[in-house]
Formats: C-alpha cells, structure tokens, sequence
C-alpha cells in the first residue's frame, strides 16, 4: 500500500464515522418531540403567589396574594428544552421557557416601584417553577401542579438608591380541568 492508498482508507474510515455519528445523534434531520415528553403547559392553571410568605430584600414582610389565571400553550423542541406563550387574567402576556429541571417566565412592570421624588420605576418580574406533589415536593412526573417562586426585583439605581428592592413570595400553579 502506497501513500494515496493509505490516505483513501484514512479518509474512507473518517467519512463512514461521520455518517454513523450523523445518523446516531441525529444532527443531519432534527427530530421534535410532542406532547409524549409530558413537560408542554397546554391548558388553563390558578397560579397563587402566597404574599403571607413574601420577602422583601431577604426580609420577611406581608404582602398581597395574587391569584390568577393563566392560559398557556407550549411546545417542546427536545425533554430539556421547550418554549411557549402564556395570558394572565390580570391583563398581561409572556413567553415562556423550560430549561433545565424548570419553567420560567420573565415580564417587566412599568412604574412598579414608586419613587420619593413622584415618579416611579419599572420592576421585572420572574416566575420560576417546577412539578411538584401534594407536599410541595419535586414529583417530575405530575403535571397539574407545580411550585416555585414568584421575584420581582427594581433596576439598581432606580430612584436615586444603589439598593435594588427585591420581593420574592412562594407561587403555586394548579391545572384547572375543565
């Protein structure tokens, strides 16, 4: 065997690697997933932020509880990765995404923090949740409740303060079955 033939087996043997590495992790045809990862949030859920266990800057303080209703519609490109869109019955819409082991979705609240001077800041508020059991623990495989937290934080700076004001309460999210 001679040098070019060397080179052919070479590059034979690194091309049949390629297509059996192509054809194992699926990268020359992307496969979506459907509803059978069991993660998609299709459907209408009471979602409760539980004000009575607020923290305000890390501080327990009272706040309102906030309930309401959130229509949402999701699709999952993989069972670690999946994206939607949600309507709250208080006025309000978001998009939505699952990474990892949770939910989360993301808004900003104009004039959300009142400043002394008269105006006010916005707030940008994070809903992060996961499925849980009766108990308020992980349970992966139930989808019609799920716990989490529900922070909305200030800008840094907002109304002449370097202190962000940061409130964080509990969220539950209870499928409503119709």
């Amino acid at each position: 065997m001679d040098g070019d033939d060397v080179m052919r087996s070479v590059s034979a043997l690194v091309g049949s690697g390629v297509v059996s590495l192509v054809a194992a992790t699926g990268i020359a045809s992307p496969v979506h997933a459907d509803d059978t990862t069991g993660l998609q949030l299709n459907g209408r859920y009471l979602v409760t932020s539980n004000g009575q266990w607020s923290k305000t800057n890390e501080v327990f303080h009272d706040e309102q509880v906030v309930r309401q209703v959130w229509t949402t519609s999701s699709s999952c490109e993989s069972p670690t990765s999946c994206t939607g869109h949600l309507t709250s019955s208080l006025g309000w819409e978001a998009d939505m995404v699952y990474t990892e082991d949770r939910w989360v979705v993301r808004r900003t609240i104009p004039n959300w923090e009142p400043c002394y001077d008269g105006t006010a800041s916005a707030g940008r508020q994070e809903f992060r949740f996961w499925p849980v059991d009766s108990n308020g623990q992980r349970y992966p495989t139930d989808g019609s409740t799920f716990g989490g937290y529900d922070e909305t934080y200030g800008l840094s700076g907002a109304c002449g303060r370097n202190m962000p004001l940061v409130i964080k309460m509990p969220v539950r999210m209870q499928r409503i079955i119709q």
